[in-house]
């Protein structure tokens, strides 16, 4: 007793005590004693089975209420269910984004739709507030949030966040042929390497819009206004 408990064990203490037999029933008689715990373990499987029964009811009403919807503000940072995407990749990830909310429209009340912007690209699309969840920020400083929220979206959609765009080709200042002819060659973040993009491949990007106000004459659209 004592290896096992790591106490004295007090062998002159009898078995069952006559005061907690009491407690139970009327007898100190072993079996009847025993046939009351019985009875009450029985009692209390009752209990227990009755308050989850109703905790599942509740629940049940709760995520099953056609008059529910998850709420969500403009300027939230959410997630989205990757099978509710055509989005193919990481066979792990059942979640992409972070995407931000641009808009919450009720155009059919059972089924309100948010406008999320994908961070990487600035494209804007729409999703059922059924397949978000709300993606918490709080953790993030104030100061490098996007930059930071850019680097898990683009990770999640299996792709690479732009730097910064160093040079292009045909070289010269003017433009002189459309832009479909033109490369530029890319700093990758988190890479050493650049390597030269099509033109098709790196528009609507921040980093070409910079480049495009450092390079007036090539008349590159800002943010895919063509």
């Amino acid at each position: 007793m004592s290896l096992v408990y790591g106490v004295f064990a007090n062998y002159d203490r009898p078995l069952l005590s006559p005061t907690a037999a009491n407690e139970i029933g009327t007898t100190s008689n072993p079996v009847d004693f025993l046939d009351s715990l019985m009875t009450w373990q029985n009692r209390l499987l009752e209990i227990t089975e009755d308050i989850q029964s109703k905790h599942f009811e509740n629940l049940e009403k709760r995520f099953n209420s056609k008059n529910k919807h998850r709420q969500f503000n403009v300027g939230d940072f959410v997630i989205q269910q990757k099978n509710a995407t055509s989005i193919s990749g990481k066979l792990s990830c059942r979640w992409i984004g972070p995407f931000l909310v641009m808009d919450r429209r009720y155009n059919d009340p059972t089924h309100p739709v948010l406008d999320l912007m994908n961070l990487t690209d600035m494209k804007v699309k729409e999703a059922a507030t059924d397949d978000c969840r709300i993606f918490n920020t709080s953790w993030f400083d104030e100061e490098t949030i996007i930059p930071e929220l850019t680097k898990i979206a683009a990770a999640d959609l299996d792709e690479y966040v732009v730097e910064r765009i160093i040079e292009h080709r045909p070289k010269g200042e003017k433009r002189t042929k459309p832009l479909s002819n033109y490369y530029f060659l890319v700093k990758w973040e988190g890479f050493s390497e650049a390597t030269w993009e099509p033109y098709s491949g790196i528009k609507n990007l921040e980093p070409l819009d910079i480049y495009s106000q450092e390079h007036p004459d090539l008349k590159i659209p800002i943010s895919s206004s063509e």
